[in-house]
């Protein structure tokens, strides 16, 4: 089960809106124990540019957590590799939109294909 949150902040403040239904959020982020893969033609402002780089920050359940950069593809489609033996309990996307610096979080219970 997944739940999402959008967070667009302007000048350092942040407000946050939940999403409007269950569905949307699987439609911008499949999480799994080996790797995380988000739709950014789904997101709230709208698909991210070829090229776009996107900060991911991962927490596990066992309270370690890892940072990874990794770039938009031209389907605006970005996918991070995971180690696959931690589940996943939130994703955090960070990424510059103009001059808006939005974040969005994923909670999740990971599901293992």
């Amino acid at each position: 089960m997944m739940h999402g949150a959008v967070m667009t902040g302007f000048g350092g403040d942040a407000t946050t809106s939940q999403t409007q239904n269950g569905d949307s959020t699987s439609n911008q982020i499949k999480i799994t124990c080996e790797h995380i893969t988000f739709f950014t033609h789904n997101f709230t402002g709208g698909p991210l540019l070829p090229g776009k780089t996107v900060l991911v920050f991962v927490m596990f359940a066992d309270e370690s957590q890892i940072e990874v950069k990794t770039t938009v593809d031209e389907n605006g489609v970005g996918r991070v590799d995971l180690p696959g033996n931690r589940t996943v309990e939130t994703v955090t996307l960070v990424y510059e939109e103009g001059e808006d610096l939005l974040i969005t979080e994923f909670l999740n219970n990971c599901e293992r294909e």
